[in-house]
């Protein structure tokens, strides 16, 4: 592949360690187990789960002696995996995306004396099979109880075509939240809905965040694990989604609701 310049979390391997990488391999697992499945009614079949990407990176690391390619090594393994543990983070290898994945397997080959160089083998992991755009997308609409509806079009405001796009949905901080309020949200496109019950009064300025790639709800910046249900807050690519609010508490459908996400792609 051409035009391979990789950083992750934002630090280059060439600019740093002269690591130059010739080989870029994506292999993608899809699985049918079975293990995730949408709602059963509005005539939504089980899915099959799409398994993690493993993606390979091969190159070399190029420096003026053996000792010198070593210690280049051990800086690029602590700022891809961290010093005390694998860190997940932003694989970016053409400028235009990243992948968020972690590194599991790294192999140098060994350094031949006196040639300063050594061929390396990394291998990274992402939950999802899909690139993700290196800006977060967020898109606000006005809610109201005559219309609930958030429209994220696509083309427009998004463009990608992965089949599942998580997004985060922030209702607006000029509402008080009372316990056992109801916020819920339905895809009407596809039919994914989820609903969270509120654990506690929450004052005017208190965030309460629906978090589809976390898979949690914040209420005022905590998690909270009671209260919710279904399949999941997430966009469908490729086609423009209505997002309803239908159900939510009435006097809660005031002011801009918002939603934000990374855009994904396949490939």
């Amino acid at each position: 592949m051409a035009g391979l310049d990789p950083s992750f979390n934002d630090w280059n391997f060439f600019t740093n360690v002269v690591c130059i990488i010739t080989q870029a391999e994506f292999d993608y697992s899809h699985s049918t187990k079975g293990q995730k499945a949408l709602i059963a009614d509005g005539g939504i079949v089980p899915e099959g789960t799409m398994d993690t990407l493993h993606i390979r990176l091969n190159g070399t690391i190029t420096g003026t002696s053996a000792s010198d390619v070593r210690s280049k090594w051990g800086t690029l393994l602590k700022n891809l995996r961290g010093t005390d543990r694998v860190k997940k983070g932003r694989l970016n290898l053409h400028g235009d995306g990243h992948y968020f994945c972690q590194l599991v397997g790294a192999t140098p080959v060994p350094i031949i004396e006196g040639d300063g160089n050594a061929r390396v083998s990394l291998e990274f992991e992402a939950d999802e099979p899909f690139r993700r755009s290196n800006s977060i997308i967020s898109y606000s609409e006005i809610m109201s109880v005559s219309d609930p509806y958030i429209i994220v079009a696509n083309p427009g405001t998004f463009t990608g075509d992965a089949f599942r796009i998580p997004f985060v949905l922030k209702p607006p901080t000029t509402l008080a939240w009372t316990k056992g309020d109801v916020i819920r949200v339905q895809n009407l496109t596809v039919g994914w809905r989820f609903e969270h019950v509120l654990s506690q009064d929450l004052a005017v300025g208190k965030q309460v965040t629906l978090d589809g790639e976390t898979m949690e709800v914040l209420e005022d910046g905590v998690p909270i694990g009671e209260g919710n249900s279904g399949g999941g807050l997430y966009l469908r690519g490729g086609v423009t989604n209505t997002i309803a609010l239908i159900g939510t508490k009435t006097t809660k459908l005031a002011g801009a609701w918002s939603v934000e996400f990374f855009d994904r792609f396949m490939g």
